[in-house]
């Protein structure tokens, strides 16, 4: 039973992790420089949507296995480091999701619409996009160091096991 929890946790947490890495530096920057400003930020709209919430997903899924693991032996710092630096993760990812995201979409439009309508007050709108786009990179970075921190400690726990 161990050996499929720890399976399905390194398999949650290495999918996650991984797609971090793909979109963050592959999808993400290959669509701003192919596409036009605004279909990239309509695309990488619908990607993060369901990006975030692949996330929490994984990540939920990642937590139940090491809960069930530290309930079938003892709680060390190890295992109590993997649920906090997880529920950092599944935080970020639903606050991305849920909130800032949303935000991004909301005044991406009303930039677009103040634009198309010739307004000269965009300035405040670009500022506030530029903002919530520097929370949701944040986060996302804040993901990903949490996401590596973790393989860190299940490859020393596995090293510590191979040497008992």
């Amino acid at each position: 039973m161990n050996l499929a929890l720890r399976f399905v946790f390194r398999l949650a947490l290495g999918t996650w992790v991984g797609a971090i890495v793909a979109v963050s530096f592959l999808v993400a920057p290959t669509a701003f420089r192919l596409l036009p400003r605004e279909s990239a930020g309509s695309v990488m709209g619908a990607v993060f949507g369901a990006y975030y919430l692949m996330g929490v997903v994984l990540g939920l899924v990642a937590l139940a296995a090491v809960a069930a693991l530290a309930a079938r032996s003892r709680w060390d710092v190890g295992r109590w480091a993997a649920v906090l630096l997880l529920a950092g993760m599944i935080a970020a990812a639903a606050h991305n999701r849920w909130n800032v995201a949303p935000r991004i979409i909301d005044v991406r439009g009303q930039l677009w619409q103040a634009q198309a309508g010739g307004a000269d007050g965009t300035g405040a709108l670009r500022e506030r996009l530029d903002q919530l786009h520097h929370v949701s990179v944040m986060l996302n970075g804040a993901m990903l160091l949490m996401g590596v921190a973790l393989i860190g400690l299940e490859a020393r726990r596995e090293n510590r096991l191979e040497e008992e």
